[in-house]
Parts: C-alpha cells; structure tokens; sequence
C-alpha cells in the first residue's frame, strides 16, 4: 500500500504506525527535496477542516444564518447534521476546536439574543454551552424544501457536481470563522 487516506491522524500514528502495521517509505530519489518537517512521523498529512454547509437550493441568496448560535434555536432542531463524533474522529476535533475558545462564544450569544448566557448543569464555558445546545438539537440533496445544516469536512464540497448537491460553506459565520 502506498498511500493511507484517513480522517483521524491520532490513529495512523498511534494504531497503525506505532504498532508496526505501515511504515515510512521515502524514495531516496526525492530525500534531498522533502523538508525534514515533512519527513517524520509520516511523509504528508493534511490536515481536515470542519465547516458548516448549507443548501443553496433552499437559500439561493446566501446563508440562512449569520451567528453560529442561530443554529441552537428551536427553528434549527433536527435540521443540523454532523457524523457521530464517538465514531468519528474528524467530527470529535471539530468539536474540540469549537470549545477551545470559550471567550468568543459568550458576546456571540448576547449580540444574538440581547441576554445573559445560562449554561446548563455542569458545563464550565460558553464554548462547551453551544456544543450541548448544538448536538441536543441535532438530527444536503437538491430538491429539499427544509434543507439541513450540516458540519461536515470541507473536502465534501468537492462532491456537488458529481453527486448533484447543492451545497455551500457558510463563510463569515461568527465566530466559527475565525477560528481556524
């Protein structure tokens, strides 16, 4: 096997290279053009990006929402997807990123709602707040008249002319969008 293709590095290196089921193969013919950073533990990894898409079939004129903690209100229950993230890897660090920044959710939510942020039973931040909100409320093709949100990788993007989606990243969504 020459290449691996995976959506969780933490298992290429921990399962698979650790444990001796693949190995690191530089062809000596391209050892003097690879940059040592590129070289260890693997040869290349690329790193996923997690966005949030909408259908522009249902929203031709842009996103159908502005502030990120729109996507926790009542309108938006069910209608947001997002893989298992026990099961995925790519959706559970999607996640931890969104938490690690707990300072840019809360004024986020007063400019959203005018009010004072309650978080639930033993949730520490507002980071981790709009995840509870987020996944409480969780549950696109072309043709749906209530399209979901989703919070996939960004590389799926790639699939709408080859699978017919309609789908599209909701850029400048606050305050996702300016973490990462």
């Amino acid at each position: 096997m020459d290449v691996i293709t995976i959506g969780n590095s933490g298992q290429v290196i921990y399962e698979l290279l650790n444990n001796g089921r693949i190995f690191k193969y530089l062809p000596a013919h391209y050892a003097d053009s690879t940059p040592e950073e590129n070289r260890d533990p693997l040869l290349i990894q690329v790193n996923e990006t997690i966005v949030f898409f909408y259908s522009t079939g249902t929203n031709p004129d842009g996103a159908p929402v502005s502030n990120v903690w729109e996507l926790t209100q009542e309108q938006y229950r069910g209608r947001v997807g997002i893989k298992d993230p026990m099961a995925s890897g790519s959706s559970l660090m999607g996640l931890v990123k969104l938490v690690q920044y707990p300072e840019k959710w809360l004024p986020r939510y007063q400019r959203l709602t005018g009010e004072e942020l309650v978080l639930g039973d033993g949730v520490p931040d507002a980071g981790y707040e709009f995840v509870r909100r987020l996944l409480a409320g969780a549950a696109g093709a072309a043709g749906q008249d209530d399209a979901m949100i989703a919070m996939p990788n960004m590389t799926y993007i790639s699939r709408n002319d080859s699978k017919g989606n309609v789908n599209a990243i909701m850029a400048g969504l606050d305050p996702v969008s300016r973490m990462v």
